[in-house]
């Protein structure tokens, strides 16, 4: 097997971190030459090591609840049960695994958003079509999402670098974005940018013989400016089946954790403990009044020590009724994969126009 350079997980390292400034500053902290890191960057997207995605910040379009769920269908049910989540208004991330999907789906402000009315874990009802399962309801009024979907913090861990440069990266408290005159939550003309964007960024990622602009300096100004100013995140995710290996070992399992908080157990110190104690980096990381859920990499790093009870012990000090299930990665089915322009209405005529696709960063 192929094994990734040391340049070469450098570089991914700041592609998956959130790197502000200039893309001086992106190649200064991988530490190799420009054209080492623009050639390195554009096999890791040609080759679908890594993909693009961009999310807008709920604050901009009135959003302030997430909902996550993690259900088990029956196996006689599976199907049904993915189209059913699929075709649900606000669904934005929907994995598929043999035994296991997870859901993202963005929903109206809810005075209940916090979940003390829920079902607890398992309580389907005779005509669901899930074994169990498990949701998560976060007011983003007044819940952060401490982690969401940043993979910087498992490559860190996973290649040995020595320290991550912006993870953990999540979903922040929803503060007041709104118009001069207070008519809703942006201006009409940032709406249409943000859909604008939204809709040019999924256009972008053309396989692996087509054209493909790696900047977002390549967008509109209008859309930059969303960038800046935080009205629209970047994110770039990994697939690690396509990657290949550093220092000899695969990632093979996605392992997702749920519990009910303890009295005493909080969720920020939970992440703390995990990286400080056990060299674990939760790429999700989500909660409300009551539940978690977490999403892990398996196996352990090469080069690590074996810490699993250690991992054990931090989150049974934060959780109780500990479920964990542990999906392959190689059979993961991205049935929605990051698309949020659906939470935008298109707009009319794009602010920009369209991003060419003439040039290759």
């Amino acid at each position: 097997m192929r094994h990734l350079s040391r340049a070469a997980s450098r570089v991914i390292q700041v592609l998956l971190a959130d790197v502000r400034g200039t893309e001086e500053d992106r190649i200064r902290i991988a530490r190799v030459p420009r054209s080492t890191f623009e050639s390195i960057r554009r096999k890791a997207f040609r080759n679908g090591w890594l993909r693009e995605r961009y999310l807008p910040n709920p604050s901009a379009l009135g959003l302030s609840r997430v909902r996550f769920e993690l259900g088990r269908p029956y196996a006689d049910r599976w199907i049904e049960a993915a189209k059913g989540w699929q075709a649900r208004p606000g669904t934005v991330v929907l994995w598929c695994f043999p035994e296991t999907l997870l859901s993202v789906r963005f929903e109206p402000p809810d005075p209940d958003a916090d979940g003390s009315t829920r079902a607890r874990r398992g309580d389907a009802s005779d005509a669901s079509p899930f074994r169990t399962l498990w949701s998560v309801d976060v007011n983003l009024e007044r819940t952060p999402v401490p982690v969401y979907f940043d993979f910087e913090g498992a490559w860190t861990r996973w290649t040995g670098r020595e320290a991550n440069i912006t993870y953990p990266l999540g979903i922040p408290i929803a503060h007041p974005m709104r118009s001069a005159n207070g008519d809703g939550p942006v201006a009409p003309d940032a709406r249409r940018t943000v859909a604008a964007l939204l809709a040019n960024a999924a256009s972008r990622t053309t396989g692996a013989l087509g054209p493909l602009l790696l900047s977002p300096l390549h967008f509109p100004l209008e859309q930059q400016r969303l960038l800046r100013d935080g009205v629209v995140f970047r994110r770039v995710l990994p697939d690690f089946p396509r990657i290949p290996a550093r220092l000899g070992g695969p990632v093979e399992q996605v392992v997702f954790v749920t519990g009910f908080l303890r009295p005493s157990g909080h969720p920020e110190g939970l992440l703390a403990r995990l990286a400080g104690e056990a060299s674990a980096a939760p790429f999700l990381l989500a909660y409300d009044a009551d539940r978690l859920l977490l999403g892990m990499l398996a196996p352990r790093p090469p080069g690590l020590p074996e810490r699993k009870g250690k991992v054990l012990a931090i989150l049974r000090d934060a959780l109780t009724e500990i479920e964990i299930e542990r999906e392959p990665v190689g059979r993961m089915s991205l049935l929605v994969d990051h698309r949020y322009e659906d939470l935008v209405p298109a707009p009319a005529e794009a602010i920009g126009g369209p991003v060419s696709s003439a040039g290759v960063v």
